[in-house]
Formats: structure tokens, sequence, C-alpha cells
């Protein structure tokens, strides 16, 4: 799943969604942006995945714990499935393994969404290798 992963407050903050501009719903304001919230990804109901089915995070710091929670680990314990987040902000390349820029549909095939050793996800420019970061594989407790 491609999607936004906000840090906001402690009572918004998840996994966003925005409403497609020809959306008949568009103009409204308070649909511009959707977050699916800890309390709302607990309860979403089951999909009937296979028995080695994995829903992967693709959205910035999804694999990261943030103010008490995981994106990640909510959705595996919600879903019952393994569930990999992003360890970090993610950027989209045109390589899977290391950054190389991609600009997301612009007949730029394939495009990847995850997190690389640059910018925000190192202390140091110096420890920039624009590698991939490992995701976070989170188990259903």
């Amino acid at each position: 799943m491609f999607t936004h992963a906000s840090i906001g407050t402690r009572d918004n903050q998840g996994i966003e969604f925005s409403v497609k501009q020809d959306d008949p719903r568009a103009d409204q304001p308070e649909l511009g942006e959707v977050t699916l919230q800890k309390s709302e990804i607990s309860l979403l109901e089951a999909l009937p995945w296979s028995k080695y089915g994995e829903l992967w995070l693709h959205g910035c710091n999804t694999g990261i714990d943030r103010e008490g929670w995981c994106p990640a680990q909510v959705f595996a314990n919600s879903q019952k499935v393994t569930t990999f987040g992003q360890s970090g902000y993610a950027f989209f390349s045109e390589k899977k393994e290391i950054f190389d820029r991609a600009i997301p549909f612009l007949d730029t095939y394939p495009v990847f969404l995850r997190a690389y050793k640059r910018n925000k996800n190192v202390k140091d420019k110096e420890d920039s290798t624009n590698e991939a970061i490992p995701e976070r594989a989170c188990k259903p407790l």
C-alpha cells in the first residue's frame, strides 16, 4: 500500500489518504485528506488473507514506533497477517536497493517507495549512502 503516514499529535496521526480530484466530494475541505488513526486501524475487519499473505506499507515511518504505537504492528494485529513497514522517511526511486530518484506517474516504471539512507534518515550528511533501509517485519500479536 503506497500511502503517507503522519506523526501529528497523539490524537491525530496515522495513515493518510486523499480524496481523488474527480470525486464529487473533493470540494469538501474536510475530506481533502483522511487520516486512518490507530483506533480505526484496530477496528478494521480482517481480510481473508492466504496462509502466506503479507501486507506491505510503503510510506514514511510506517515501521517505526512513535507516540507509543507502530502502524505496521497495528495492521498486523488487526489483519492477522505479517505486515512490513518502512524504517524511516520514504522516497520514490526507480531502483529498489539503491536510491535513484523517480517521479511517479510520469511513465517511470517500476517505482519503489521506501526508506533509503539519505536526508532525514541519516544524522550526518557523510552517512548518506542512498542504500535501502530494511523494512520492519511485524508479526500479529
